[in-house]
């Protein structure tokens, strides 16, 4: 009984330190940061998601591999395959999310030549610093999903827990002491780098319980396709949830959306911490699924979306009342936003962590159903971005897009995971 209680004391933790390190530099940045300077930390914070695209799916799809591989019972003959897929994922991840980069970079550059009026740097100066944290981050994916797959999710979860601690120390003295963006940066950079040798330290004191042998070992191509239709989904999620950001801060500025940023950041820590609840049990799907224990598989998904629900209600109405009632006390009365604003962004909230439940479901049964459909809902989320900026502003904007995304992520995820379950019955 007492290994299970330690992997239970490391999710919660994980879960309260998530969302409380994600709040206190939100909050910090705010009151200790100008506002064009803090709007330009959330737009680069923001902007990193299009980056981690480059993971292409492929962390999702080597935890699959490893958990299937748990299930079905190690052979000796393709000892290994694991750990050659996973230099296979960092030697594409890292050149795809190195060209992705360049090209936001580029776009920075080109957009937004001049410096703000309280700092020297720039958007893309900032965002060459900013862009190897992203590429640390990638590096450490992959031996995040082998140590899931194998069961060690517990050690995992207590690095990421040690991670956010010094994420979060390194930051507020930069913050609170230099008040630099540029050091910001270079100290998630310097923290991704202490969460790497804390999981790699893991892995090699727990080398004999990896699952490292299992089916052969994925080529290039095959990586690739496995992968190709989470970039798709990926891809359509970032534009939906993260487009706003890069869009309005060369086109509106930083500093005058960095109220509804600081906002919408918010949400998305506390989103952070609630999807542990999804995460914490994907590898557990895919075990079972491969065990063909499909009522186990369909309970356990089920249990999990009614703690999703629960909590992402919770969380998002007393986030909602706080952010009504003391906008002063956390960041500062330039930061405050009208009640509607945070209802809206709050029902966003909820959908959309209930809609990753039914996603993490879906594929953990070996399904991608999503790529098409996900892709084009984000690039017409862009385009209803675009339209809505000039006739009704930026922020009436980011909401309508954010809530039009939000509701079509939940109907389809929830009718993927509907099919998936009918053909558990027929199966």
């Amino acid at each position: 009984m007492q290994v299970p209680n330690k992997r239970a004391l490391a999710s919660w933790l994980y879960i309260a330190t998530t969302g409380a390190s994600g709040l206190l530099l939100l909050v910090v940045a705010a009151r200790y940061l100008t506002p064009d300077v803090a709007g330009m930390w959330f737009t680069l914070q923001a902007t990193t998601s299009f980056v981690m695209l480059a993971e292409l799916g492929l962390g999702y799809t080597l935890m699959r591999e490893v958990a299937y591989s748990k299930a079905g019972g190690a052979d000796p003959r393709l000892r290994g395959t694991h750990s050659k897929t996973v230099l296979k994922f960092l030697s594409l991840s890292l050149t795809a999310a190195t060209f992705i980069g360049a090209i936001i970079w580029y776009y920075f550059t080109k957009n937004q030549s001049s410096t703000n009026a309280s700092t020297q740097y720039s958007l893309s100066h900032l965002w060459l610093l900013y862009l190897p944290t992203a590429l640390l981050n990638l590096i450490a994916i992959p031996i995040r999903s082998l140590l899931e797959g194998s069961g060690l999710l517990h050690l995992e979860r207590s690095s990421a827990i040690f991670s956010h601690f010094i994420q979060t120390l390194f930051i507020l003295l930069a913050a609170m002491i230099f008040g630099d963006p540029a050091l910001m940066c270079l100290s998630t950079g310097l923290a991704a780098l202490v969460n790497i040798a804390a999981l790699v330290g893991i892995a090699v004191w727990r080398k004999s319980s990896l699952v490292l042998s299992g089916r052969p070992s994925l080529s290039f191509r095959s990586l690739l396709s496995a992968s190709l239709d989470f970039f798709s989904v990926s891809l359509g999620a970032a534009l939906t949830k993260f487009a706003f950001a890069p869009l309005l801060a060369v086109n509106v500025g930083a500093a005058e959306l960095a109220p509804v940023f600081f906002v919408i950041k918010i949400f998305a820590a506390l989103a952070n911490a609630v999807a542990v609840l999804v995460n914490s049990e994907r590898a557990r799907l895919a075990t079972l699924y491969a065990e063909a224990r499909h009522v186990e598989v369909k309970e356990l998904y089920r249990r999990i979306m009614r703690k999703s629900l629960v909590s992402s209600a919770a969380l998002g109405i007393i986030a909602s009342i706080v952010l009504v009632y003391s906008p002063a006390i956390l960041a500062g009365k330039a930061y405050e936003v009208h009640w509607w604003v945070l209802a809206l962004l709050c029902i966003d909230f909820i959908l959309n962590n209930c809609a990753s439940v039914s996603a993490s479901f879906v594929n953990s049964c070996n399904r991608n159903p999503f790529k098409l459909s996900v892709f084009s809902s984000g690039l017409l989320s862009v385009g209803l971005l675009l339209v809505l900026m000039p006739a009704i502003g930026g922020e009436a904007a980011v909401l309508a897009q954010l809530l039009s995304g939000a509701m079509t992520s939940y109907w389809y995820n929830n009718y993927q995971a509907a099919k998936t379950l009918a053909e558990f019955k027929h199966g």
